[in-house]
């Protein structure tokens, strides 16, 4: 059990490092380089929701939202949104959300507007713990607001 956690889990630190940006379009980015941080990108859609949420683990942690395409600059993709999840069902129950939102719920709503039935946006997230989630996506936005002035185009507040 512990091999499978250390295997899934990934140094919450590592992830800031793996910020790139990309400074030609003003937009920050993740790289997918093989430093530790947010990898296995998944499509995230309405078509792939049952199968990502069942794979997606029970724990806390922070998970980005970017374009699958491509930039023709760097080979990087935006990043569209930076969520975290810090309950007892963690990422799965977090993902969950996006897709079946209340009507007061308005990150969810516009992130299913802009995904849902799209299949140009992929999902990855890091597992931390519970303490440490919170502080991870703040750090992250603070990353993003200082390179660029601006939150990512769906998180309208740190």
């Amino acid at each position: 059990m512990e091999a499978e956690m250390s295997e899934r889990n990934t140094n919450d630190e590592s992830a800031g490092r793996d910020l790139a940006t990309d400074h030609g379009s003003q937009s920050m980015t993740f790289s997918d380089s093989a430093q530790p941080g947010f990898k296995n990108w998944r499509l995230f859609n309405r078509a792939s929701a049952k199968s990502l949420v069942a794979e997606t683990p029970a724990e806390p942690g922070v998970y980005a939202i970017r374009r699958r395409q491509e930039r023709s600059e760097g080979g990087e993709h935006e990043v569209v949104y930076i969520g975290s999840a810090e309950n007892q069902s963690g990422l799965q129950m977090r993902l969950r959300q996006h897709f079946h939102p209340g009507r007061t719920q308005g990150t969810n709503l516009r992130i299913l507007d802009l995904c849902g039935e799209s299949d140009k946006f992929d999902v990855a997230y890091v597992t931390t713990p519970r303490a440490r989630a919170k502080d991870l996506r703040r750090e992250l936005l603070e990353q993003f607001e200082q390179a660029w002035g601006r939150l990512p185009a769906e998180n309208k507040r740190r």
